[in-house]
């Protein structure tokens, strides 16, 4: 027990204390890390490896050690070891113990040193999480820079009874934050690879996509994934992902190159003095005595390009700023969008693509050539190179030329631009900085670009409504037809929000937020034609006013008109006309009208005719008569109303009901509609409906009934009770010697 515990105070003092996301981190090598006290020197190397648990029971993972002792005996031995994740078969306590004999007879007899990750077989049970925490003891979450290299390491693990195939939003946090800080080479370990061929392909989840995404804005060397089954190496968005496979368990999947399934293989990695990174990949060939054999698998070391851009150039400066030798000179502008400080001295500016040698900036004064970031840099195409740093063997054409900047080994292209004529004293530019759309511009000579206040864009209204809606201002595509950019609230410009306008477009009606997009226009005329307008308020100004016209063309409910009342004898006659629509009033079909007697909430009727009986009228009583016009939005009118006095000379109890057909409503109808009639007296009924060649469908009544007035409801279907198709129908009520036809229309 005491050797083991040795082992795990040794294991502690490699491992790094993960900084909590509220911890600085700081800019030099952690102090208490055993990797951050090696003197750095170069070349150096490390091993990473992953699933280097025992394998079927074995109490010692004897391929493990047989392995990890030929990896001491290389021609130079890497500097240090990574195993990422799997250190264990299935987190039992036996595995431990085999993994720790293991690490302690390798560490005794080479002194190199391992850093260890967990992964799944850590992470199976509570039980598995209680042996790892005890015998390696891990930090979850860390990072160490060795020389100019910072290592990430993530265990794809957030709590023991979680699926360990997700990064949580704490270590994406992190990594985020220790990949901006990092020296120049960033090297990301994880246990589960990100580019899967199972698993339902691509990106695992929204996780790995953004752990994906940090690792390209840090342009991250590599990542190494130690989980072995069913991937592939893949090279992304210029990232390399491997996989490490195991030095203990069976590869049981497929590599790239393909190896076979009792296999087992690992990478080298080299960093040289000149920070170019080289990796080789080893295997094993079954035997517990075979020596490790170099696979041909080379990465030809590639230098990643600095986030500079030709921001702004002038071909033709008559007036606009002289040099320091007061000579008005073509000039060009440079800008650093990356996050560290660029020295351009030793790259190379060409004004023909063909010839990208050119010239070569001189890398003698570097307080010159070193841009700052986002900060610009002015180089002066005149040919004068004798006065400074800054002065380029190239002229620029105003006819049109070409402009190339290149790494100092000519080996990449770090920007270019092909330009047609120019203007004298207009410039050439992004718009904003860095971004792929180029203008001619008001130069801005070592500002920046970003003073465009761009206008709100797909200005919309309703014509209907008077609803006001636009989107935020977006940088309009480059010039080749590439996509748009983001909003402009990414830019330097602060958007404050958005000023609305009405005719006068010089006296705002309302000023809005930044998070609103929509106005509503109110006391319109139906019919008029106006012009509205919004722009942008930044905090350095108002963009133009982008305009749209309309004309406003409201929904309207137009009530009935010239509403009456006349007295019969017994009865009392309610009249009135159609709505009329005005111009500039868009209006749904009239479906008909309701009819309110006293009461203006209820209607005691409905109607598709013009004139409405009141019967049973008391008399020398006042009533009040309501019609209002129902469409078919659905939506109903205002109601008109009238007040009457009853004067008839047989009101009351004594009034006497005329035979009457009212009609139907609603007409059309789908799929019912209701009748309404009155009976003078008590009458043989008939109530009848025919097709329109007068072909009987239905007989709805057909009987004796007392006087008094009836509704009846047809549903639309025959005898045979079966659904009538769509027309014109006919409806014929004869009581005693009345008769009366009325005609409908079923829509479907």
């Amino acid at each position: 027990m005491v050797k083991y515990l040795s082992i795990v105070l040794f294991i502690l003092i490699i491992f790094i204390i993960n900084p909590q996301k509220s911890d600085a981190i700081p800019s030099n090598v952690k102090a208490d890390s055993l990797l951050s006290q090696m003197q750095v020197s170069y070349p150096f190397s490390f091993i990473v490896m992953g699933d280097c648990q025992p394998y079927n029971g074995q109490l010692l993972n004897e391929i493990f050690l047989e392995i990890l002792l030929q990896i001491a005996e290389l021609n130079i031995p890497p500097t240090f070891a990574i195993v990422c994740g799997d250190l264990t078969e299935n987190g039992s306590e036996i595995g431990y113990f085999a993994y720790n004999e293991c690490i302690s007879d390798w560490m005794d007899t080479t002194g190199i040193p391992l850093y260890s990750l967990p992964g799944n077989h850590e992470f199976y049970n509570n039980f598995s999480f209680e042996f790892y925490m005890l015998y390696i003891d891990p930090e979850f979450d860390y990072y160490f820079d060795y020389g100019n290299s910072r290592f990430i390491a993530i265990n794809n693990v957030q709590h023991p009874d979680s699926m360990y195939y997700h990064i949580n939003e704490t270590q994406l946090d992190s990594v985020d934050v220790w990949l901006s800080t990092a020296p120049e080479n960033k090297f990301a370990f994880n246990h589960v690879s990100i580019i899967r061929n199972d698993h339902g392909g691509g990106f695992g989840n929204a996780g790995y996509q953004e752990f994906h995404n940090i690792l390209c804005f840090y342009e991250a060397v590599a990542d190494f994934n130690g989980h072995h089954h069913d991937y592939y190496r893949h090279d992304l968005d210029g990232i390399y992902y491997l996989t490490t496979s195991g030095a203990g368990g069976d590869t049981g999947g497929f590599f790239y190159p393909p190896l076979s399934y009792d296999n087992h293989h690992w990478l080298l990695v080299t960093v040289d003095e000149l920070n170019n990174i080289s990796l080789e990949m080893y295997f094993y060939e079954g035997g517990h005595n075979t020596a490790a054999s170099l696979y041909d698998f080379q990465l030809q070391p590639v230098q990643i390009p600095p986030t500079i851009f030709i921001n702004e150039f002038m071909a033709s400066n008559a007036e606009t700023i002289p040099d320091p030798q007061g000579d008005y000179d073509d000039w060009i502008e440079i800008y650093n969008a990356d996050i560290y400080p660029v020295n351009i001295g030793g790259m190379y500016i060409t004004d023909d693509l063909s010839d990208p040698a050119k010239w070569e900036i001189p890398d003698t004064q570097p307080d010159s050539t070193t841009i700052q970031p986002g900060e610009f840099l002015l180089l002066w195409a005149d040919e004068d190179i004798e006065d400074g740093v800054l002065h380029l063997d190239i002229k620029l054409s105003v006819d049109g030329e070409e402009i190339g900047l290149y790494t100092d080994d000519l080996t990449s292209i770090i920007d270019s631009i092909v330009f047609e004529e120019q203007t004298t004293d207009i410039s050439f530019g992004r718009q904003p900085d860095g971004s792929n759309y180029w203008c001619q511009m008001n130069p801005t000579p070592g500002y920046t670009n970003n003073l465009v206040l761009l206008p709100p864009t797909n200005l919309n209204v309703d014509e209907l409504t008077g609803f006001l809606t636009w989107d935020p201002p977006v940088i309009p595509p480059d010039s080749k037809g590439g996509e748009k950019t983001k909003v402009i609230e990414e830019t330097s410009r602060d958007l404050l929000g958005y000023i609305i306008y009405l005719d006068d477009m010089v006296t705002p009606v309302a000023i809005v937020g930044i998070d609103v997009f929509e106005y509503q226009f109110t006391d319109l005329i139906p019919g008029q034609t106006y012009l509205a307008g919004v722009s942008a308020l930044y905090d350095e100004g108002e963009s133009e006013i982008v305009e749209v016209e309309f004309t406003y063309s409201p929904i309207i409910f137009n009530p009935p008109q010239n509403l009456n009342v006349e007295i019969i004898e017994n009865y009392a006659i309610l009249t009135w006309d159609p709505p009329i629509m005005f111009s500039g009033e868009t209006s749904r079909d009239l479906l008909g009208y309701n009819i309110y007697l006293d009461d203006m909430s209820t209607p005691i009727g409905t109607t598709p005719e013009i004139y409405w009986h009141f019967f049973g009228l008391t008399y020398c009583e006042y009533y009040t008569a309501g019609v209002s016009a129902v469409y078919d939005d659905p939506g109903e009118s205002e109601i008109i109303e009238i007040t009457f006095h009853y004067t008839g000379s047989n009101a009351g109890n004594d009034v006497q009901i005329v035979n009457e057909l009212y009609g139907n409503y609603p007409n059309p109808f789908n799929p019912i509609t209701t009748i309404n009639y009155s009976l003078k007296k008590n009458s043989k009924v008939s109530l009848k409906i025919y097709n329109i060649k007068w072909q009987l469908v239905k007989v709805l009544i057909n009987e004796v009934l007392p006087a008094g007035e009836y509704s009846i409801i047809w549903d639309g279907r025959d005898s045979n009770d079966k659904r009538v198709g769509s027309g014109i129908y006919f409806y014929k009520l004869k009581a005693g010697n009345y008769q009366k036809v009325g005609k409908m229309l079923l829509l479907k």
